[in-house]
């Protein structure tokens, strides 16, 4: 599939090896693919995907996450911008969900299905690397529709009087915390 970028799709005077890489960088995330971190990031790349991270190091955990659970990654962009020095894309996946994805506590159950996902990302590069990186993606064609609660489930544990409890500090009476749904090997 190449680097997805087509040149009629790029506006303005942009760099196409800069569109090109961080356009790879998007695929990375989709997946999984740390190798990039260390070809493409600054060491101390400020970042964010579902949560901040300020290290190549840090990035490239958040990103083998998500190792395997996209397959048959068509990644295409809409619209490649820079503005004030830093780029910005518009860009489309159709993935299949084949595996769980974690998101902090919440976890969206693989289905196996194909997807259509939709993001923007934006970087800012200086000499070849990319100092930071914010991705903000449409997870919700994930869910298939219907209620949220029938696709998610929350990574639990149970506190020392044996009450089921998010990971985290939120109590189990919180909104949308579903102590049924327990993920296998985390209570």
């Amino acid at each position: 599939m190449g680097w997805d970028v087509n040149p009629a799709e790029v506006s303005g005077v942009i760099d196409a090896d800069v569109v090109a890489r961080v356009t790879r960088a998007v695929r990375a995330t989709l997946e999984g693919d740390s190798e990039v971190v260390g070809a493409f990031f600054a060491p101390d790349v400020h970042a964010f995907l579902f949560r901040p991270v300020w290290s190549a190091a840090a990035l490239a955990v958040e990103i083998e996450d998500r190792l395997g659970v996209f397959e048959d990654v068509d990644l295409g962009i809409r619209r490649a911008l820079e503005h004030d020095g830093e780029i910005w894309l518009e860009w489309f996946a159709s993935v299949v969900h084949a595996d769980s994805l974690a998101l902090d506590d919440i976890v969206i159950e693989s289905s196996g299905n194909r997807a259509e996902l939709r993001g923007v990302t934006i970087a800012h590069c200086c000499e070849g690397r990319i100092l930071e990186f914010r991705q903000y993606c449409d997870m919700s064609p994930l869910l298939g529709g219907g209620d949220p609660a029938d696709h998610c489930s929350l990574a639990v544990t149970t506190d020392a009087a044996g009450r089921a409890r998010p990971r985290g500090d939120a109590p189990s009476s919180a909104a949308g915390v579903h102590p049924h749904r327990v993920m296998p090997g985390t209570s």
